[in-house]
């Protein structure tokens, strides 16, 4: 079972970029590879207004991969407040 999540990369050399949002104690600080059926949890703190985008990239395959999460649209979970 091991063998077939790592040999199947979706996502690597993965990049995050908080830009304005405000983001702190993130973890975790390296982030792994996006493996298949696997995924990468990015969590943290962020201090402010929440509004901004952040960026995630890296590589799906030999092809650059990028897209932006705006924090604008979320709405916290009723269990977290």
């Amino acid at each position: 079972m091991f063998r077939k999540y790592v040999s199947q990369p979706v996502l690597t050399n993965i990049e995050v970029d908080f830009g304005d949002f405000n983001a702190y104690d993130v973890e975790p600080l390296s982030i792994p590879d996006v493996l298949a059926e696997r995924p990468v949890i990015i969590f943290g703190k962020w201090k402010g207004k929440l509004m901004g985008k952040i960026e995630l990239k890296g590589y799906a395959g030999e092809d650059s991969y990028k897209t932006y999460l705006d924090v604008s649209q979320s709405k916290p979970d009723k269990k977290n407040l």
